[in-house]
């Protein structure tokens, strides 16, 4: 947590706080737009300091990197807490796809293909 937060990210951050409830769960509701998966959306065109930036951001992916500055390539943002309106940093944790895949199947989460039968 000790890094340089990313300028935009922490503007966009800061924006956000207005539609997020914090509940007694731990969890960190986004309480704006979502997408047909449930997890809030934002709109963040021109972010240099988003990458793969293609206009709509999930909210927990900003969290992320404002409160932990990078995202490696072949990561992904998981949710320990299976909420997926959540945008609680200490809920969430960089994974890989096969390790998202593994925990849905665990909690009896996962739809459609099997990716731990195809790539695992």
């Amino acid at each position: 947590m000790g890094r340089k937060r990313l300028s935009n990210i922490s503007l966009k951050w800061q924006a956000l706080q207005n539609k997020i409830l914090k509940t007694d769960s731990g969890c960190w509701l986004w309480q704006g737009h979502t997408n047909a998966a449930g997890y809030g959306i934002v709109t963040c065109e021109n972010m240099t300091d988003l990458p793969d930036n293609r206009g709509q951001v999930s909210v927990h992916k900003i969290s992320y990197l404002y409160h932990y500055a990078r995202l490696p390539k072949d990561k992904i943002i998981l949710h320990d807490c299976d909420n997926t309106r959540c945008c609680n940093p200490e809920h969430l944790r960089a994974g890989t796809h096969l390790e998202n895949s593994r925990d849905a199947q665990e909690r009896g989460r996962l739809k459609g293909v099997n990716y731990i039968k195809e790539y695992g």
